[in-house]
């Protein structure tokens, strides 16, 4: 960055402060700096539903063009572009591509894109704060941009004392992020009630259709592989509790007795036969119990409509409801669940009409048809709500008890976009130990190389990823370390070595090498051990001072790494502070460097966060900074310096970024799934597996949050995020190791 560039932390202030007409302005100005004379900006209240236009040449004329640019600052992105489009063809425009500028980060946008793209025939883009960040200092024109029409909007922050607290976000309004952090928390502490229902709901569901007489069982990894298809977002789940709770679930310790049948010699399972025969009248009448309610909702449709003589329209309206209904919970699943459950004489649920507009744009019902059904279909709705029949409360109840299953297995799209907004705001300071098992995955598939994986979500999902002196230092002497031990001890016997002896080499990096070479996952391959560690460095300077350039190089392109000098991170530090706990850390590091490293590391973090003043700025997320590494060993000589600062810890274990992020289904994968689950009989079913007791939890945690202040509510979400990150005590389903 130039000398003069602009402050990525002042962008972002300046970017936060815009209102939808300054930020216009502001995108106008950027966009001509970019394209130049290709780019028109059109603007004002008359633009015809565009705020710019991309010639394909300074000669296109622009009578008929198809590329057009749109801003925004709103939080709905996708609402802004289909209304884009809408008003663009309203006009009689013909668009072939948009370009949507927003202020705000979109998570994960290249499926955004894809999405939008194929729903509405039209190639989208989408240009959010992260291009806006990578452009501005492009030349004195883009810095020109910000200085005019976003830096103005900067000004307060010259008042000491003008930092002001972040108003609260939708993840603090609405209650699901509360009640399903508390709930983690809880699982986390040893209290897996809920998770162990959750998976027990699913495995009786997965092994529905097996018959020992007929000699249907299944294997684990069949109940695993039948989860995993209908629910692949269950994983981390299944890998913690599966085992344990098929054995369980077949003991006769089992608290509801014995609920399915292992067959131990060959480690099969399947459902007894009392089961198998109460599960088929179950979904007989769950079958039975949606065609009642199709059929109620025609029914009452069918009397507001002024010519009830038409059934087909009623039928038609009745599946709009229904998908009204399901969409409700997709976008509000917990609220929706709570107010079914409560005494609604005393609530009114308003927002049933929003979903109905959404239910009819995705509908074959001809426009000049919704007018005449729209209003019958709000009063069935209100009617089924408030004076619902038998049916009908028997129904939503099953659907709210699916939702809550699916809400525990953090397939809910306000919780996935609350953590990708969360790693948004990271900074994260990488360990060397991450990093090397970054190395290790060189040759491994692409879908297993977790560590790798979760470094390129995170960064994706905007989080700024460091790499430092110290850990390039830690790196490079590991990689010499590991030459030496290979050349030494490997190397004269490599020919006669086997799986087994490359499974005891002391060195990851050796055990990888030998694996790519003696059980190769892919057609890539290293050709010796040369030509592997020159996938980093050029193997004749490794041992030499320039090996420390080429590593760092490769580092910082491959992971998406920025870089901060040993200086940089002394600046924000006391050295006499990181002086005394390097040498209480010397009993446990055989290297006094280590020692020394490490003490500056975890000061570090602090300083860090005093420079940014990130106690300033109460967020929901918690603490941007963080040292991400799985060493614990430090741990307990640095309790003092963690009581130092409040009991705050310094630590992000990488479980929480791959559980939370890598592993977590995208928003729209989950919103596909409820389109898959919700309207067919499996909806029902899961439903009728959900422990009465644990939904009655979740519920009591929705009138928890509602019963707090929004600043207390606030305060909870991020101090229950920064245990979440820093949760070094319970063990995750899926683990890094870096030995």
């Amino acid at each position: 960055m130039p000398a003069t560039g602009i402050p990525q932390d002042l962008l972002l202030v300046g970017l936060e402060k815009a209102s939808g007409s300054t930020f216009e302005i502001f995108m106008n100005a950027l966009f001509a700096a970019l394209l130049g004379e290709r780019y028109v900006p059109l603007g004002g209240q008359a633009d015809g539903g565009a705020d710019g236009l991309v010639a394909l040449s300074v000669h296109q004329a622009a009578t008929r063009p198809g590329h057009f640019v749109q801003t925004t600052t709103q939080e709905d992105h996708r609402a802004k572009v289909r209304a884009t489009i809408a008003r663009l063809r309203e006009v009689g425009r013909d668009p072939k591509s948009l370009t949507l500028a927003t202020s705000r980060h979109i998570p994960r946008l290249d499926l955004v894109e894809a999405d939008l793209s194929d729903e509405l025939g039209v190639s989208i883009r989408i240009r959010d704060r992260t291009f806006i960040a990578s452009h501005i200092n492009d030349s004195a024109a883009t810095r020109g941009a910000f200085d005019e029409h976003l830096r103005p909007l900067t000004q307060f922050l010259q008042h000491v004392g003008a930092t002001t607290v972040v108003p609260k976000s939708k993840h603090v309004a609405e209650p699901a992020v509360y009640v399903f952090l508390h709930q983690e928390l809880e699982r986390r502490s040893g209290d897996v009630h809920l998770a162990s229902s959750v998976v027990d709901a699913l495995i009786i569901w997965a092994l529905e259709g097996t018959d020992p007489d007929e000699g249907r069982f299944k294997t684990r990894e069949g109940v695993r592989t039948t989860i995993g298809d209908q629910v692949p977002w269950a994983e981390r789940f299944l890998a913690e509790l599966l085992d344990a709770r098929l054995e369980t679930l077949a003991s006769k310790e089992n608290p509801g007795g014995r609920a399915i049948r292992w067959h131990r010699k060959d480690d099969l399972f399947c459902l007894p036969f009392e089961t198998r025969r109460t599960l088929e009248e179950d979904n007989a009448e769950d079958e039975a119990l949606r065609i009642r309610v199709r059929d109620g909702f025609t029914e009452r449709i069918q009397a507001h409509l002024d010519d009830p003589d038409d059934p087909d329209l009623a039928t038609r309206a009745a599946e709009v409801a229904l998908r009204a209904v399901q969409l409700t919970f997709e976008s509000e699943g917990l609220e929706f669940s709570h107010f079914l459950a409560a005494d609604q004489s005393s609530e009114n649920y308003r927002t049933i009409a929003d979903y109905l507009g959404e239910a009819f744009a995705e509908s074959e019902v001809p426009v000049e048809e919704r007018g005449l059904i729209g209003d019958a279909i709000l009063r069935a709705l209100r009617h089924a709500f408030y004076s619902s029949s038998k049916a009908e409360r028997l129904y939503f109840g099953k659907l709210s008890r699916t939702y809550s299953l699916l809400f525990t297995l953090q397939a809910e799209p306000r919780l996935i976009e609350f953590f990708q907004d969360m790693t948004a705001d990271f900074y994260l300071y990488v360990g060397s130990d991450i990093i090397v098992r970054a190395l290790s995955e060189r040759y491994l598939e692409p879908e297993d190389q977790m560590t790798r994986n979760t470094l390129k979500m995170a960064a994706t999902a905007g989080a700024t990823l460091v790499l430092t002196q110290p850990v390039l230092e830690e790196i490079v002497s590991h990689l010499r370390a590991t030459d030496s031990e290979f050349r030494n001890f490997v190397a004269p016997g490599e020919q006669s070595l086997n799986l087994e002896m490359a499974r005891n080499a002391s060195r990851i990096l050796i055990r990888s090498y030998l694996y790519a070479r003696l059980e190769p996952k892919t057609q890539d391959q290293p050709a010796n051990w040369e030509s592997y560690i020159g996938q980093f460095c050029d193997y004749g300077i490794l041992h030499k001072h320039s090996a420390a350039t080429q590593v760092s190089d490769y580092l910082q392109a491959q992971f998406n790494l920025s870089y901060e000098s040993t200086e940089d991170l002394q600046s924000l530090v006391n050295l006499r502070e990181v002086a005394q706990l390097a040498e209480e850390l010397e009993e446990i590091k055989t290297n006094p460097q280590l020692a020394d490293n490490d003490a500056l590391m975890a000061c570090s973090i602090y300083g860090r966060r005093a420079a940014l003043k990130e106690h300033s700025t109460v967020t929901e997320f918690g603490h941007r900074t963080w040292w991400l590494t799985s060493e614990t060993r430090i741990l307990k000589f640095t309790r003092h310096l963690v009581e130092r600062h409040q009991g705050e810890r310094y630590m992000m274990r990488p479980e929480f970024l791959l559980n939370f992020i890598s592993l977590a289904p995208a928003a729209a994968e989950v919103r596909q799934a409820y389109r898959s689950i919700f309207p067919s009989l499996l909806g029902i079913r899961l439903g009728r597996r959900m422990d009465e007791a644990v939904f009655h939890s979740l519920m009591e945690g929705v009138d928890e949050a509602t019963q707090l202040e929004d600043g207390r509510r606030l305060a909870q979400i991020a101090a229950m995020t920064n245990s979440l990150k820093s949760d070094f005590w319970r063990t995750y389903g899926i683990t890094f190791d870096s030995s």
